[in-house]
């Protein structure tokens, strides 16, 4: 009789039972911790900080309540989602993390400021870089479509102004306006189109010309160039050394990133 009570099988039942509930209270006091959120005074502080800047006053206590309430919801839908790895299978929320990092290492760089002799080899390296675009007055023309019909009028009209006929009066009504000054080719190109600015620096002055736009068509009048011109040294120097310090900034990130990369092995699986 007593070794009878050992093959009972409600007995196992309950000994297993007491072993995993053994086992899963051993386990839960660092499971739990894991999904502790900690709401203190710095955090506070930075939050209500944060609220003052987007009201544009010093929040209420109401506010300042509701906002730390939003950040805990927030928190709480962050943290499940990395715990079902949504992080790892979302593209955008990767990007953004690796945005952030790149942020972390960018914000720990220290560039020493550069010195004359460093912005001047970085003016002499890509002079290009830094010369005065061309620039254009001129004089148009706008003949709106770009079906037959329109092209025909804008021929048409091409031919008398050619002819020495005004351009007041002529073509449809533009929203630009029929004169343009001291206007960059770039911006030009960004307004009506790359065509729009092809060959237009090479135009003879005085000439007209039919250019094609987004827009419509535009019987154009080169009236003055300017041609591309370098800036001084020291015209140039602030412009320089905001160029130099990103450059160095992005070479620091560069290299800490390949330390980064340098701690995991990468494998290529097929």
């Amino acid at each position: 009789m007593p070794e009878r009570w050992w093959r009972e099988p409600l007995l196992h039942f309950l000994a297993l039972g007491a072993a995993l509930f053994a086992a899963d209270a051993a386990l839960r006091p660092a499971e739990e911790e894991a999904r502790v959120i900690v709401v203190d005074g710095p955090l506070r502080r930075e939050l209500a900080e944060r609220l003052e800047t987007r009201l544009g006053r010093p929040p209420t206590e109401e506010e300042r309540a509701a906002d730390v309430e939003r950040w805990v919801e927030d928190e709480v839908l962050y943290r499940e989602g990395l715990r079902r790895g949504f992080d790892a299978h979302d593209p955008t929320v990767r990007a953004r993390v690796a945005a952030r990092m790149e942020r972390v290492l960018r914000e720990g760089v220290i560039v020493p400021a550069p010195d004359d002799d460093a912005l001047r080899e970085l003016l002499r390296r890509d002079p290009g870089r830094w010369a005065e675009e061309a620039r254009v007055d001129f004089t148009q023309v706008y003949v709106e479509g770009h079906d037959e019909a329109a092209e025909a009028r804008a021929e048409a009209l091409l031919e008398l102004l050619r002819a020495g006929a005004s351009p007041a009066g002529l073509g449809d009504r533009f929203s630009g306006g029929r004169r343009y000054r001291s206007r960059r080719l770039s911006d030009l190109a960004a307004s009506f189109g790359e065509g729009f600015v092809d060959g237009l620096d090479a135009q003879p002055p005085g000439s007209w010309a039919l250019r094609r736009s987004r827009a419509g068509l535009h019987l154009v009048r080169l009236d003055a160039r300017t041609a591309p011109a370098s800036p001084s040294f020291d015209a140039l120097r602030d412009d320089l050394r905001r160029a130099w310090i990103e450059e160095a900034e992005a070479r620091a990130v560069a290299e800490e990133t390949g330390r980064l990369k340098a701690g995991w092995e990468i494998r290529t699986a097929p």
